[in-house]
Order: C-alpha cells, then structure tokens, then sequence
C-alpha cells in the first residue's frame, strides 16, 4: 500500500555485529540421494555422481558438460564439525532475529533431505530446537524440505509423525514440504532416474492428505516430461480436490543443460497439443497465490509460442537419449513413446 513498516525505518534493527540479520537459510549438506534425476548433477545426486565415475567414457562422447558431471570425491569428512557449526549458527540466529521479525524461514535441501547423513532418521529436528533454544515457542518458524518424494514408506511415516509432534510442540511452526515433479508413470522413471512411481504417487497423497503440512510444488519442465505433464497435473489436482488442499505452484523450466530445454522439441500441432492438455488440467481453486496461476500459465503458453526456436539443440537431447539408452539401458520407446523420434 505504499506504506514502510515501522520496523524498517530504523536499519539499525536490522544489524548485530557480525552484520544484517537474514530471514531465509537454505541447507545443504551433500549430495546423497536415491535418485540420478536426467536434468540433475553430480553435486546434487550422489547417483548421478557414481555414475559418472563408472561411465566416464560414455560422459565425456555424450554429456560433455565438466561443470555438471564433474566427478567428485565421495563422503564428506567434515560432516560433524558443519553439523556443529550450522546448529550454533540456528540458535545464535534464533536468539537476534525474533525480537526484530515475525518469522523466520529454513529450508533442508539435499540430494534428498530425508536421506542426507546429517538429516536422517529425524535428525533434522535438532536444527529445529537449536534456533528455538532462546527463542519464545510461539515463534513462527517455517522449516520445508525439498524432496524427490521417493522416500520408502516406513521412513516417510516415521518422519510425518515426528513433523506433526514438532508442530504442536512449536504452536507457531509451519513445517512445508516442497514436492519435486513435473511427468506421470514410466516418464517419471525415466526422467527421475531411480524413482519408483507407485512409491512417488503414494508419497505425494501422504502428504497431501495432511491438513496441518503446506505444500508447493515444483515443477522442472522438461523436454522429456511434456508428453505427461498434463496427466502429472491431473493428478496433483485431483489429490488436491479429494482433500480439499491448496498448494503452492512455482513452474520452472530447466535451462543447464540447454539441451533439456522444452523448447528443443519440434513445433509441432501433437507437442502444442501438450501444453493445451496441461493448461487444461490446472484447477486455479487449489492453487494458494493468485500470482502462481498467472506465472504457470505465462510459463506454458510461452513454451507453446517457442517450440522449435532451439531445434538447433535437437543433437544434443538426442544424446541424452543415446546415454540413457546405453548406461541405464532404458530404451525411451518404453517409457516415452510420444518422442521415440528422438532415438535415430
């Protein structure tokens, strides 16, 4: 409305002596994750990592990017000394930021948080009392995890349970889950290398079907996912009506490698067709922030209007399909029938 908030007009609330207090604290502690996810890097995915490692030959004809599958040391040996350092980082946080701000934001990334060293088996909980320790319990602290939702049942109920303990432990506490998406059945196979799709819808409905867990999703459209995105959609959405739950949406497109990008495809009616089915599948009544639904549908009608403006790329996804094919030997005839024209 124009107006500056009273707390804003004195920076010096703002400040401590080691400089400006934050609100947002993403981390990430290594790569471990179950999944080698097709638009993913070594130093997301410690799959992907392996990989690489095993098939550097293959890499080097086919995915010649170094600084996405570059070949990195595995474990971390200072694990427990970050492990420390982050937790006297929360709680000295906590103990400045609530007498200046109504809330505060931290979020686990991974890999998959849910299986990281640090962060497993309910770790992550100690984070979470280390920036409450001299902070009041009604504090508002919004704590998400970005998840491959790949996670194995028993895990995932484990760590759903102990959420829900921690958020009437912390009234105020928002616990978020950010779900990472964007193709249906053996699609998600084969763009999310590793992933079960049954395990993956399952999941997805678990924490759906939660009334006190806010939900986003991601989506990382791809040029291999737009023959499904619009039954991925149906999806969600319809999970979203069968429990009355709105979501976050933020739809991204993934531009590294440029190879992978939608755009890549051909301009063709049958892949505009695509884009149409899936604007078709967006029910704007579960989507929480009007703006989502303005960026998701700028989003897709610009992929529909620049099919075929990087067909000059075609080459590179098609080595991609070559790579697939021989290192995981996933034939994309199986799993993405819409685009075997690209196994030549």
């Amino acid at each position: 409305e124009g107006n500056i908030p009273e707390k804003w007009k004195n920076v010096n609330l703002l400040k401590h002596p080691r400089g400006k207090l934050i609100q947002f604290l993403k981390l990430a502690f290594d790569n471990t994750c179950d999944c080698a996810c097709i638009y993913c890097d070594t130093h997301n995915s410690s799959i992907w990592n392996k990989e690489v490692g095993d098939n550097s030959k293959h890499v080097e004809q086919l995915l010649p990017y170094p600084d996405i599958y570059e070949n990195l040391p595995s474990g971390n040996n200072n694990i427990n000394t970050q492990i420390k350092w982050v937790k006297d980082f929360l709680e000295k946080t906590g103990s400045e930021i609530h007498k200046y701000e109504d809330y505060f934001n931290i979020a686990f990334l991974g890999g998959e948080p849910f299986l990281s060293p640090a962060l497993r088996n309910g770790k992550f909980i100690e984070y979470i009392d280390s920036f409450y320790k001299h902070v009041p319990h009604d504090f508002c602290l919004i704590y998400e995890f970005n998840t491959n939702c790949n996670t194995p049942t028993s895990l995932i109920d484990k760590n759903l349970k102990l959420i829900e303990q921690y958020k009437d432990k912390y009234i105020n506490s928002t616990p978020k889950i950010i779900l990472s998406g964007e193709s249906y059945g053996k699609a998600l196979e084969y763009i999310r290398y590793g992933t079960n799709h049954m395990q993956y819808m399952e999941n997805i409905e678990k924490y759906i079907s939660k009334p006190w867990l806010q939900i986003s999703l991601n989506l990382s459209m791809n040029a291999f996912s737009m023959p499904s995105l619009h039954k991925y959609l149906k999806f969600i959405f319809d999970l979203c009506k069968k429990y009355d739950k709105k979501i976050g949406l933020t739809p991204g497109c993934v531009y590294k490698p440029k190879g992978l990008h939608p755009c890549v495809l051909p301009n063709t009616n049958e892949i505009k067709q695509y884009v149409d089915d899936a604007l078709n599948n967006i029910d704007i009544n579960y989507i929480n922030e009007h703006t989502s639904v303005d960026n998701i549908n700028n989003v897709l009608n610009n992929l529909k209007e620049g099919f075929g403006l990087q067909d000059h790329l075609l080459p590179e996804l098609k080595n991609y399909v070559k790579y697939v094919k021989i290192v995981r030997k996933q034939n994309i005839k199986d799993f993405i029938p819409e685009l075997q024209f690209l196994d030549d």
